[in-house]
């Protein structure tokens, strides 16, 4: 059941990221499960869209909560 839903993380992350959104806050509590168990990620409050290039969203620029 562990590779499965390894496996099912691994194809979201894919998704997003061929979509160029990545995802700078992953941990167990931004990730969530639909009716049929499964994953969904969620919280993108920390994340950055339209990277397509190598070290294109590196500018140094504040991302998500003002807090850290």
């Amino acid at each position: 059941m562990a590779k499965w839903y390894c496996g099912a993380m691994a194809l979201a992350l894919k998704d997003i990221h061929e979509l160029g959104i990545v995802h700078f806050d992953l941990h167990t509590a931004n990730w969530n499960h639909d009716e049929n168990g499964y994953p969904i990620l969620i919280d993108f409050g920390c994340s950055q869209q339209n990277i397509t290039e190598p070290n294109s969203g590196c500018d140094k620029q504040c991302i998500g909560w003002s807090g850290w």
